[in-house]
Order: structure tokens, then sequence, then C-alpha cells
């Protein structure tokens, strides 16, 4: 795998470091109010799930992001390495017989936290037709409704990607993150999901992109 496709490792000022869940994320002793991204959120990069080689170029992606918008993969959950390696492969697999392309997310995550690097930050993704130029696609590991919730790693693990988004300049200051459902005709990322992203701060249901998207759909 190229270089192209590992996800660069920055180091981050961050604040309130220490409401971050043990569960999930890696400190060192001396950190100092300063942590690399890899200390805090555990990347699965694209060799590591065994992403097949790409045929053709990808589009890159224009920053700052203006828009999130999240899905779920209407797949079961994981939260092995072993087992949500092969079931990001396979949905890498569906994308490249569905639209002889890469597999469509940026980024996926797992309910053991772990982040999958799907077409990264740096590429448009296939999520969202029409939104995919200025968004970014999120596919949460799962299918999620009143019964089946995401767990708490997986939540914490998305919130933390969109504030290291707009600390490394690849998303906007004053982003919207929307649920796809939002978009189009979809369930995703499903009720139990959206009881929880709606009361963060980027949350929107923008009627502009709501009238857009029904003359899209």
């Amino acid at each position: 795998m190229t270089d192209q496709w590992k996800l660069p490792l920055p180091d981050f000022k961050l604040s309130g470091f220490s409401d971050f869940s043990t569960k999930i994320f890696k400190f060192g002793d001396n950190y100092e109010g300063k942590v690399k991204l890899n200390e805090i959120l555990h990347f699965v990069q694209r060799n590591e799930w065994d992403a097949h080689l790409l045929d053709g170029d990808l589009t890159p992606m224009t920053f700052p992001i203006p828009y999130v918008i999240i899905h779920n993969t209407g797949t079961s959950s994981c939260f092995s390495t072993a087992t949500c390696n092969s079931l990001v492969l396979s949905i890498q697999e569906y994308y490249i017989g569905k639209i002889n392309g890469d597999i469509g997310f940026n980024f996926l995550i797992a309910g053991n936290g772990y982040i999958y690097v799907g077409r990264s930050w740096e590429y448009v993704g296939a999520h969202t037709p029409m939104f995919n130029r200025c968004s970014l696609g999120i596919g949460l590991i799962g299918s999620f409704t009143n019964e089946t919730k995401p767990s708490t790693e997986l939540m914490t693990a998305l919130d933390y990607l969109l504030q290291i988004g707009v600390q490394e300049g690849k998303i906007s200051k004053d982003y919207k993150l929307y649920a796809a459902s939002t978009i189009k005709s979809t369930s995703s990322p499903g009720e139990s999901v959206n009881d929880i992203i709606k009361n963060w701060s980027h949350w929107s249901t923008d009627s502009i992109i709501k009238k857009l998207s029904k003359l899209l759909y």
C-alpha cells in the first residue's frame, strides 16, 4: 500500500483530555497537554484491514469540508479486530461490485471504537450522491434502531474524530452535521444514533438541504 493511504499522525493540542475513555484511548506518561493522534484514537490503516488495491485515481477533497454525513453500514456490529477487518473488507468488496470503485466512506467506526480508514480525509467519498464532494462520510459499523444502540466507545470515537478534523483544518470550524436520513430516503444511521447526535452542537436539519435532497432523490 502506498504512503498516500496512511493517515498522517500530527501532534494536537487538546483540552480536556482527561475525559477520554481509557477503554479505547491510549496515553503516554508525559503528554503535558499535547498528545499524538495515534495515542488518542486507534486508526486501522488500509493495509491493516487488507484493503484491495485500487484501479484508477480518486478525486482529492477540498478543505475545509463544510458538511459531515453520518451513516450506518447496515451490517452486523463488530468488536474484535478479526471480525471488523473482515467486515470492512466485505463492505469494500460490495462497493467495488456496485460502483466499480473503492469503499464509499471516508472512515468507518467499529463497536470497539477503532476507526477504519476508508478514503481518509484526502479523497472524495461515494456515500451520498450529489453531496460527496462537499461532505465527509462516516459509516458506523452496524444497524441501529431503538433496540440496538451504538456502543459508548463508538460514539466517543466519532465525537473526537470530528474534533480532530476541525483542529487539523480538514473540517470547517462551523461544519454542519447531518444524519444520512436527513438528506435521502433511508433510515441510516438509525434512531438510536440520531437520538445522540441531535444533541451535538453542529447538528443540523437545514431546510435548504432537505429541499435540495427532495429534488435530487
